[in-house]
């Protein structure tokens, strides 16, 4: 299960949901 409390960038956010364990969000 994916956790949204790992998304620390919101830019990233629907991102993160698919890809919580790489999330490549530098910016």
């Amino acid at each position: 299960m994916m956790n949204p409390q790992l998304c620390l960038y919101q830019v990233c956010g629907a991102f993160c949901l698919v890809f919580t364990s790489q999330v490549p969000c530098l910016e």
